[in-house]
């Protein structure tokens, strides 16, 4: 299957902005943007622009947010290892980082001891994770490459999939990655979510969360279920993190104020950190499992084992 062949995407037009229309595709089964922007017209966003142009402050934000960052990656690590031990594979676990930024995913992973390779097409977060002493691949994942990387227990699609032409053929190379039984842990945004759609209910707040062309795929839990399935995984969790729209919809109205935004991300931080430190870690993440049944956070995240 090939995105951009236009013609074989039809569906239900839900949104017009930014010169595209976004579908709910009756073939790709998830909402996606047409025109799709090709491979070629994307590349140098993310080989040169995304970290230097597009998410100047990224690095700052993480220093600011590193308690929490910390405490979410290791949460997810753990998922991933609770996982793997109903597997014949052994610690200590392998990690290939699909999209692995400025690296911080990888160097907590190292922290666990897990053996932990980044593919990063962005030169600026490439030779920032150089300096960090990280294991870095400056490059896209494609079938020139993926023979070369090894074979790894564990795939992580972190903020990848809504950003490329073809998530199927993205997940069917994460295939070849991956050791048998080995897991895959996909995180894109909920999108079209219901507090979204309640938030923007009375015509006042745009659709703020569609961004094409840098967003260019929509999911939710359910549609990245049946993509996963469609490509040969089983589901094995799925959950999600806090729903901050929900501030939205009790007045704080941060879109285009940075500065609200950074005050209700500060309370969501203090939400789940207090729960952490006080030995309600558990407790967390059923209420977010809970949160994902019923389609509401702001990210989908789910774990798959590869059949």
């Amino acid at each position: 299957m090939s995105l951009n062949k236009e013609s074989q995407h039809t569906g239900k037009l839900i949104l017009s902005k930014n010169g595209f229309d976004v579908i709910e595709c009756d073939q790709c089964q998830f909402k996606h943007v047409l025109p799709i922007p090709t491979e070629q017209e994307l590349a140098q966003v993310y080989q040169e622009d995304y970290y230097q142009t597009d998410k100047p402050l990224y690095l700052d934000s993480f220093k600011e947010n590193k308690e929490w960052w910390n405490y979410y990656y290791d949460s997810r690590l753990q998922q991933l290892t609770t996982h793997l031990k109903g597997t014949p594979l052994e610690p200590p676990y392998s990690l290939i980082d699909i999209g692995s930024g400025p690296g911080y995913f990888l160097s907590r992973a190292n922290h666990l001891n897990w053996k932990a390779l980044g593919i990063e097409p962005s030169k600026q977060a490439a030779e920032y994770c150089q300096t960090q002493n990280l294991s870095v691949v400056n490059d896209f994942l494609t079938r020139e490459n993926v023979s070369t990387l090894g074979k790894f227990d564990v795939v992580n699609l972190c903020k990848v999939l809504e950003h490329i032409p073809d998530p199927q053929a993205l997940i069917n190379l994460t295939r070849q990655l991956l050791n048998p039984q080995g897991l895959i842990c996909i995180e894109v945004p909920n999108d079209f979510s219901p507090f979204q759609l309640a938030a923007t209910h009375d015509k006042t707040t745009e659709s703020w969360w569609v961004a094409p062309p840098h967003h260019i795929n929509y999911f939710n839990l359910s549609s990245l279920e049946t993509l996963l399935q469609k490509t040969g995984f089983e589901v094995l969790s799925k959950t999600t993190s806090f729903p901050i729209d929900l501030f939205l919809l009790m007045g704080d109205h941060y879109i285009g104020n940075d500065e609200l935004g950074k005050q209700c991300h500060q309370k969501v931080k203090s939400f789940e950190l207090a729960l952490a430190n006080a030995g309600f870690g558990d407790l967390a993440n059923d209420f977010h499992q809970k949160l994902a049944s019923l389609n509401i956070g702001r990210e989908a995240i789910i774990i798959a084992k590869k059949i």
